[in-house]
């Protein structure tokens, strides 16, 4: 219908006419472009949404399922300390007292703190810093958009810098942690004479085994080549909790806060 008019005015030489239907087709053509790019822009704001909400979901659980590293191998770590440094010769006594308070604020509340349990427990950290576990840390929706070339479906950059620098962070991790763990002594096998381990009671049918550990302190201070694998595994420990635990965490809490901000989430509710 268009053309035709166009035509009919060319062969009329009705040049303002001409100019006028080329003025609507123009516009027409214009308006389709704002249209469909008014309903890319909602997809994609709509799929970035979408995107969000899931990693918000991810972080929320394995900050969750951090928590319990974040506060337990910082007080092995302390632990640790007071036991090399009275093994090591400094200090005529042992003061596990200092400790228990932290030991205590990581129990189940199904135990109780009992002071054989602290003991047995303040013993078992020896083993423990043997125990280079990797916590959770993947994020099954970034995986997702990395994976599939999907990254830029975030608009927001300090999402993505975030997201990026918590990846890395988490791939560090790794490497640390393998290189770590060739170095640390599993040292409950290596001096059984000085490291006992028990089997304990059972709180409840089917409920929690417990082993009762029980070291020999005044013997390890002898022996140096206990002391020297002991060294050792404080530092890897040490530098495990520091350099790969903690990090990562600090990394996530930071994402959390972008992902928060681009969602306008506000937690400070949940806090009080």
């Amino acid at each position: 219908m268009l053309l035709r008019s166009i035509t009919k005015h060319v062969k009329d030489q009705n040049w303002f006419a001409v100019a006028l239907d080329f003025l609507i087709v123009v516009f027409g053509i214009l308006i389709a472009f704002q249209i469909t790019n008014w309903s890319q822009d909602r997809q994609r704001d709509r799929s970035e949404r979408a995107y969000l909400e899931r990693l918000h979901t991810d972080i929320v659980e394995v900050t969750g399922r951090r928590a319990r590293y974040d506060r337990s191998r910082p007080t092995t770590v302390e632990v640790l300390k007071v036991i090399v440094k009275y093994a090591n010769g400094y200090g005529d006594e042992l003061d596990l007292s200092v400790v228990y308070p932290a030991l205590k604020r990581g129990f189940p509340p199904e135990l109780e703190a009992t002071p054989e349990l602290l003991d047995s427990l303040v013993c078992n950290t020896i083993e423990w810093s043997a125990y280079l576990t990797l916590p959770p840390a993947a994020l099954p929706t970034a995986t997702e958009l990395i994976s599939a070339g999907h990254l830029d479906q975030i608009g927001a950059e300090e999402v993505k810098l975030a997201l990026l620098s918590y990846l890395q962070q988490v791939s560090r991790t790794k490497d640390h942690v393998a290189i770590t763990q060739q170095t640390v002594i599993f040292l409950a096998n290596q001096y059984p004479d000085l490291i006992k381990a028990r089997y304990g009671s059972t709180i409840e049918p089917g409920g929690i085994i417990l082993s009762e550990f029980t070291c020999d302190y005044e013997a390890m201070r002898e022996n140096s080549a206990f002391l020297n694998a002991l060294n050792i595994n404080l530092s890897a420990y040490s530098e495990y909790t520091n350099i790969s635990v903690l990090p990562v965490s600090e990394k996530l809490s930071l994402l959390h806060e972008e992902v928060d901000q681009a969602l306008s989430i506000d937690h400070s509710s949940e806090a009080d």
